[in-house]
């Protein structure tokens, strides 16, 4: 005797937000439905009680969405996640998207011919109304860089907290005039880690300028070392940099050598993130550690649960930071 069925076909369509021929297509095993629809649909209605014409295999397969694959940190956070993935005997796909989009479709494009039972993004949302809609197909957990939002799942760091610390780590070393390196702001944690920045300055009632503050597109370290070799030629009086990744205050290391600055007796330097770079470089860095692995690997425990159902409630995790302080400050 099969499973006692718990809810109608209409009110599981009514949950997919999709008619109920669209159920009863997946129940039937025809016509034309997204494989990650499906897969979805499908998963409802045996838990429900329905058997599935001819039997449909269910995926174990998961997709992380990357902003790029250069960025060390991203490794990091991957490995985490593949770790809790092989434990959880799930298949992860990596695919890259773009920096932002607020179409949906795009998202849905990316995982049309994959069967998917749920995704993890590293890469930032423009809008938390496209992570509702996307999360109401399919589970969805945001890692590391996240719209907050309490219907919506998260596992990433209090990028203001981190960076506020770091930058009055610097005030309360002496330093008076100090300049931000960071990524432009598309990026959350790049708000939240300006934002950081400026509310140390202003409770310690150090001027910050627009002028203070230097925006990438992109992490890479020659355009950095190029725009903040020629910045510290011109400002001569720069004596801290709070740099919004490792790879800009490697960056802003070698311009500040470059310049014949001593470091840190005439300028100090903080990254973010503790990649290995950080300690490889010399003078080595003084940076704020992000628990990359444990970012990545939380991730996955957070999107299995909303793949058992284990977990109703959506989750909001963060993990603590450290600052480790080393030779540049």
């Amino acid at each position: 005797m099969g499973k006692r069925k718990t809810a109608t076909l209409q009110s599981i369509a009514d949950d997919h937000n999709v008619s109920i021929a669209t159920v009863s297509r997946v129940l039937n095993n025809k016509g034309n439905v997204s494989q990650s629809l499906k897969s979805a649909i499908t998963r409802t209605l045996i838990d429900n009680g329905y058997e599935i014409a001819s039997k449909v295999k269910i995926s174990n397969t998961v997709v992380v969405f990357v902003p790029d694959y250069a960025n060390p940190f991203n490794i990091d956070v991957l490995s985490g996640i593949e770790k809790a993935a092989k434990l959880s005997n799930y298949r992860m796909i990596i695919t890259r998207t773009k920096t932002t989009t607020s179409n949906i479709n795009y998202y849905l494009s990316l995982i049309e011919d994959i069967n998917v039972i749920g995704i993890i993004s590293l890469s930032p949302f423009s809008d938390a109304n496209i992570v509702k809609r996307l999360n109401d197909i399919i589970p969805t957990v945001m890692c590391s860089d996240y719209i907050y939002h309490k219907d919506l799942s998260l596992v990433s760091i209090d990028d203001t907290k981190a960076a506020y610390n770091a930058t009055e780590f610097l005030i309360k070393s002496g330093r008076k005039k100090l300049i931000h390196v960071t990524s432009t702001l598309n990026h959350n944690y790049a708000v939240m880690r300006q934002e950081g920045f400026l509310n140390a300055c202003d409770d310690n009632k150090i001027a910050v300028s627009e002028n203070d503050i230097l925006y990438f597109s992109t992490i890479n370290y020659d355009l950095v070392y190029s725009q903040l070799n020629y910045y510290l030629q011109v400002n001569d009086n720069v004596d801290a940099i709070f740099a919004s990744s490792d790879i800009f205050a490697a960056a802003a290391t070698k311009a500040a050598l470059n310049n014949n600055y001593r470091i840190p007796e005439d300028i100090a330097i903080i990254g973010f993130d503790n990649i290995d770079l950080s300690n490889i470089i010399s003078p080595a860095l003084t940076t704020v550690n992000q628990p990359r692995f444990d970012i990545g690997y939380q991730s996955l425990e957070l999107l299995r649960e909303k793949i058992n159902k284990s977990n109703r409630i959506e989750k909001q995790i963060f993990l603590d930071t450290t600052l480790i302080v080393r030779e540049s400050s």
